[in-house]
């Protein structure tokens, strides 16, 4: 986001926390361990795809283009991490 989408760390942030609203008010499966054993996913994978897909339309970017459009970006990007 900041570097492809071109968004300040504020836009970011809002953007992020929006998108987890989203993406994780509900659950997809009660359970996370299926009938045979196997792992099912506890929150949509479809959900999180439509925030960011609402992310790039929000930017005025074509969801079906490249975001790797050839020119220079205008600042590169370097992001950390840290648990508090």
């Amino acid at each position: 986001m900041l570097g492809r989408l071109e968004m300040s760390v504020e836009e970011c942030i809002d953007a992020y926390k929006k998108m987890m609203e989203q993406v994780f008010e509900k659950r997809a499966n009660r359970s996370f361990i299926g009938v045979l054993g196997g792992v099912k996913p506890r929150f949509s994978s479809k959900a999180l795809e439509d925030a960011i897909l609402e992310v790039i339309r929000g930017r005025g970017i074509s969801v079906d283009g490249k975001l790797e459009n050839g020119t220079r970006p205008r600042c590169k990007v370097f992001v950390c991490t840290k648990v508090q």
